[in-house]
């Protein structure tokens, strides 16, 4: 606890009350520590953006001498997207919340991921000190329903040599684009028509060439 101490000093009876001016009765100040710096892990640190998939937030706080601070620390913990809470169950979710450290100097929080794929920052701060870390919410896997797939033309010759080109925009069930780089498989009912350059999803969206049979 901060604020000013009474020190009293005595021996063999004799106390800051005596006559004794040998004796007497000080003051000290006990000030707030230091915080020296703030470090932030988020674990795990890719999450579904659904809405609900979850993870645990930990800020390390150390003293100027780099030691834990004493437990009882105020940590307020910050994050631009999601929503974080005390308690794991999410009963009292908000943007911004403040818990204590323990004796390790640790203080975590709950994190539940948004909606919007993205990557955002979980920011803590103590004693003036602040640290951050990364957080990345990813798209889940594609849905049929959010997806769409065009040829452009839609009416070539069947000549062997006439292309379209085949684009796939895929989304999760809550309409982000899945993430890049995944491999999409083109196929035809045709046996005789030729489909290359198949290309890997960037921004959700993956496209393919279509060769037209002669037949």
């Amino acid at each position: 606890t901060t604020g000013a101490v009474n020190i009293r000093a005595s021996s063999g009876g004799a106390n800051s009350d005596d006559a004794d001016p040998t004796y007497g009765d000080g003051l000290i100040t006990l000030i707030a520590e230091v915080v020296g710096s703030v470090s932030v892990e988020v674990n795990p640190s890719t999450l579904t953006a659904d809405g609900a998939s979850p993870a645990t937030v930990t800020a390390t706080v150390l003293n100027s001498d780099g030691s834990p601070v004493n437990a009882g620390t105020s940590v307020t913990f910050t994050t631009s997207a999601g929503v974080l809470d005390t308690d794991p169950s999410f009963t009292n979710p908000q943007i911004s919340v403040t818990t204590s450290t323990g004796f390790s100097g640790a203080a975590s929080v709950s994190l539940r991921s948004s909606t919007t794929a993205g990557q955002y920052f979980v920011t803590a701060t103590a004693g003036g000190r602040s640290g951050a870390a990364q957080v990345n919410f990813i798209a889940g896997l594609a849905d049929a329903g959010n997806s769409t797939l065009t040829v452009s033309p839609a009416t070539i010759p069947a000549d062997g040599s006439s292309t379209a080109i085949m684009t796939l925009t895929a989304q999760d069930s809550i309409g982000n684009p899945v993430a890049d780089g995944k491999t999409v498989g083109f196929t035809a009912n045709d046996p005789g028509v030729v489909i290359s350059n198949q290309t890997t999803t960037v921004a959700g969206v993956a496209r393919a060439t279509l060769t037209s049979t002669n037949t």
